[in-house]
């Protein structure tokens, strides 16, 4: 038991240090063009979208390498979508 454990522990850290590959400018790009969508196209207030934004951009940062990644693997997979999903409560 707790060599999965162990296991488990060691896998998580090594996908999160694989997908850390987002810089700081990244990440702030990809939240002020979030907040611009959900308050000019979904019109959220404010705060709802720095909560949605907030959500969304741990979510991009952790399952995409990069912006780039996300946008060309997104743009592919209108499915991808749903992962944002959970961002709207």
């Amino acid at each position: 038991m707790k060599f999965i454990l162990v296991l488990f522990i060691i896998s998580c850290n090594t996908k999160q240090a694989e997908v850390s590959k987002w810089t700081d400018e990244e990440k702030d790009v990809t939240y002020k063009e979030c907040i611009a969508y959900a308050i000019d196209i979904r019109k959220m207030s404010v705060d709802k979208s720095d909560n949605y934004c907030q959500c969304t951009l741990d979510i991009i940062t952790t399952e995409f390498e990069s912006n780039e990644d996300a946008q060309i693997k997104i743009g592919n997979d209108k499915s991808l979508r749903s992962l944002f999903e959970v961002c709207d409560n």
